[in-house]
């Protein structure tokens, strides 16, 4: 890491402590609360220290040495695989901003209802997720007769995405007909055979960050600093560039979620970290269609901030938001297991 780029960590770090004792002296409410967007000129001033605090950090960990050469991992930069999930990702988001903003909240109601279009897309997208990373189990097993560090990994993903895709469809229970458990109704905000909704604001932010940490925040920075902390096996796994700009997709679907600081922190960074794609592009067609992902991507957060107080439930933007999550994940799927990586490249460990 050169020294300006120490510099731009430094004052990342200094600005987000302003910003959480700030956000604690002035705003007397909990961290993590929702609520509709504010326009005061102290939410201004915040909000553009989050900018500014983001702008930072995407600086810190850009300009290495492997900008071009293995930003984008193996093969060309923006290739024509990559320029066609752009496309597709920016299709997808101009329809959920156009279902919005003509349709109305209504529309948005019917897509997002339990068992509706939007939830049985998420549900097929994570478990199709596990299916890839099973499948890569098999391959694995086969290849070397023997479990290595490599099978483990595959395994907890494809169980991840299997617990996360019958967690939304709250274990197929509408569909098979069996009821909730008497203490599971006292505690589940919607009464339905899960875990995840006797927590779920706090579920949603955790898995949130996380997701953002590990298919944006961790994959920009281990190529922009040659982060090498992490074993040949560990980084096989490292997310590319698609399932970035998928998840970043997403960190634009706020409306409620938007005053919580930390989500806020998501869209900027998301934001910088596209612009400097579009800053290193090579290739003309790439830097078009990065431009304009970027361009839908701003402006969909903007529509959402506008629009959304219109909504008839809070969350509805929500279930459009997970459905992109679940998405992502299958996206970082293919590339791991059907797209770009090579299991002869990585060493076989016992």
């Amino acid at each position: 890491m050169q020294k300006r780029n120490k510099i731009a960590l430094v004052i990342t770090v200094i600005l987000f402590a302003i910003l959480i004792g700030a956000d604690g002296f002035f705003r007397q409410m909990p961290m993590f609360e929702e609520d509709i967007p504010f326009w005061s000129d102290r939410y201004i001033i915040r909000m553009f220290l989050i900018m500014l605090t983001s702008f930072f950090f995407v600086y810190a960990f850009s300009g290495g040495a492997n900008d071009r050469q293995t930003m984008f991992q193996n093969g060309p930069f923006l290739d024509n695989k990559n320029v066609i999930v752009l496309v597709s990702l920016s299709i997808i988001a101009l329809f959920f901003q156009t279902v919005l903003a003509w349709g109305g909240p209504l529309v948005f109601l019917k897509m997002s209802y339990e068992d509706g279009p939007v939830e049985n897309l998420s549900v097929l997208f994570w478990l199709l997720a596990s299916g890839l990373f099973a499948y890569l189990c098999v391959k694995l097993f086969k290849k070397h007769k023997a479990v290595n560090s490599l099978f483990f990994i595959s395994l907890g993903l494809c169980l991840a995405f299997f617990l996360l895709g019958m967690e939304e469809a709250s274990w197929f229970q509408r569909p098979l007909g069996f009821a909730t458990p008497e203490a599971l109704l006292k505690i589940n905000s919607q009464r339905e055979f899960n875990l995840h909704n006797i927590a779920t604001h706090y579920f949603e932010i955790v898995f949130d960050l996380s997701a953002f940490l590990f298919l944006v925040a961790l994959p920009f920075a281990y190529r922009g600093s040659k982060i090498t902390i992490f074993s040949r096996e560990v980084s096989f796994f490292v997310p590319g560039s698609t399932a970035l700009w998928a998840y970043a997709l997403s960190c634009g679907f706020y409306n409620w979620k938007w005053p919580i600081l930390f989500l806020q922190f998501t869209f900027f960074i998301s934001l910088f970290i596209l612009i400097y794609y579009w800053r290193v592009c090579r290739t003309k067609t790439g830097s078009r269609w990065l431009l304009a992902f970027i361009t839908i991507f701003a402006g969909g957060q903007a529509v959402y901030l506008i629009f959304g107080e219109q909504f008839v439930r809070s969350y509805d933007i929500t279930e459009c938001q997970e459905m992109l999550f679940a998405l992502a994940f299958f996206i970082y799927a293919l590339e791991i297991v059907i797209f770009k990586r090579d299991i002869k490249t990585v060493r076989n460990t016992r």
